[in-house]
C-alpha cells in the first residue's frame, strides 16, 4: 500500500463516523427524546403555565395582605411615635419651667445668704462696741 492509498484508507472511515454521528443526532432529535424538566404535550405546557400563573396570583395576594398589615402596623406605630413626641415637648416645658424655679430659688438663697453674713457681721460688730 502506498502512502497515497493509506491516507484515503484512513479519511474515508473517519468521515464515515462523523456521517453515522451525525445521523443519530439528527434521529435523536427528530423521535423527540424527552427534553428535562419540559412538558410532553402542549396542552401539558399550557396547563403547567396557567398552574404557575394561579400561584403566583395566590402568592401576589398573600404579599399584598401583608404589606397591607404592615402599612397599618406603620401607621399605628406613627401615631404613637407622634404621641411620644408631644409628651416629650411637654416634658422638656416642663422641665425648663422647674430650672427656672431652681435658677430663681438659688439667687434667692444666695440673696438670703449674703443677708444673713452682713447681719452676722453687723451683730458681731454691735457686741464688740458694746463690751468696750
Amino acid at each position: 500500500m502506498t502512502t497515497s492509498n493509506r491516507i484515503h484508507s484512513i479519511s474515508k472511515p473517519s468521515t464515515r463516523v462523523w456521517f453515522f454521528v451525525a445521523c443519530f443526532f439528527a434521529l435523536a432529535a427528530g423521535v423527540g427524546w424527552p427534553q428535562s424538566g419540559a412538558a410532553a404535550t402542549a396542552q401539558e405546557k399550557l396547563d403547567s403555565a396557567e398552574s404557575r400563573i394561579e400561584k403566583g396570583k395566590g402568592r401576589e395576594q398573600v404579599l399584598t395582605s401583608e404589606i397591607e398589615d404592615y402599612g397599618n402596623q406603620i401607621s399605628e406605630l406613627s401615631g404613637q411615635v407622634d404621641a411620644l413626641r408631644q409628651q416629650e415637648s411637654a416634658a422638656e416645658s416642663e422641665l425648663a419651667a422647674k430650672q427656672a424655679e431652681i435658677d430663681t430659688a438659688g439667687r434667692v438663697a444666695e440673696t438670703l445668704g449674703k443677708a444673713i453674713a452682713l447681719l452676722h457681721d453687723r451683730s458681731e460688730s454691735a457686741d464688740s462696741t458694746t463690751e468696750d
